[in-house]
């Protein structure tokens, strides 16, 4: 605005001037008008004042730093345990079963077959025995104790000797390690007949003492055996009391 103001100040003291002059002195012979002079430079205005400067805000308090936790205690070693017992050695399995026949046993057992089932278990083989106590096997066979049917890898199937007993003769052996017992019992026997025996198991030495038993064919006056020796022998004989022993 204040430029402005000064610019209609300049305007009116031109039209004053010129108000004043005669044409002639506006323009020359030549009709060129003649300069004007130039206007006063108006005053510059005043620069304004700064702002002032905001003062800065006070700086907050710094939080006071918490105080550290107390330590825990350290807990106490537990005792160290016993140590544990060593374990018992297991046991072997359960009895092996097995077959009349088969090989299902190791060496040294025997299949025993309880009342001559069609299945039984291994059984560790008895050390043979040589009392006589016979026993009849579930194979017909009459062995001389059971200690002997083991031994045969046979089962029991009776005391005493077998009724319904494997059969053999002077012809026919047993097989098997086995002897045919040709017992007649009494001298009257040994010439009536036939020849037929059963089969035996025995042991491996006939126990001595008790020599009672005489073959037929003997004289009256020769030696008398035991019953296992006689039935070794497979020959016919008879219990005698006229023996020369």
């Amino acid at each position: 605005m204040r430029s402005a103001l000064i610019f209609a100040l300049g305007v009116s003291s031109v039209a004053i001037a010129c108000a004043g002059a005669k044409s002639s002195d506006l323009f020359d012979e030549t009709g060129a008008g003649s300069g004007s002079s130039s206007g006063t430079s108006g005053t510059s205005g005043t620069s304004g004042t700064s702002g002032t400067s905001g003062t800065s805000g006070t700086s907050g308090t710094s939080g006071t730093s918490g105080t550290s936790g107390t330590s825990g205690t350290s807990g106490t070693s537990g005792t160290s345990g016993t140590s544990g017992t060593s374990g018992t050695s297991g046991t072997s399995g359960g009895p092996t079963n097995c077959t009349e026949g088969g090989n299902e046993c190791k060496s040294g057992d025997f299949c025993n077959r309880i009342g001559c089932s069609s299945v039984g278990t291994c059984s560790k083989k008895p050390t043979q025995s040589d009392v006589a106590n016979p026993v009849c096997g579930c194979d017909g066979v009459t062995y001389w104790n059971d200690t002997i049917a083991a031994t045969f890898n046979a089962s029991i199937k009776s005391s005493g000797a077998c009724t319904a007993a494997k059969t053999c003769s002077a012809n026919t052996a047993c097989g098997g390690g086995l002897y045919c017992n040709l017992d007649r019992r009494t001298f009257g026997q040994c010439t009536t007949g036939g020849v037929a025996g059963t089969c035996w198991g025995l042991p491996d030495k006939c126990p001595a003492g008790g020599a009672s038993q005489k073959q037929c064919a003997q004289a009256a006056g020769d030696r008398c055996t035991t019953y296992c020796d006689a039935i070794k022998a497979e020959k016919t004989f008879f219990a005698s009391n006229n023996c020369a022993n």
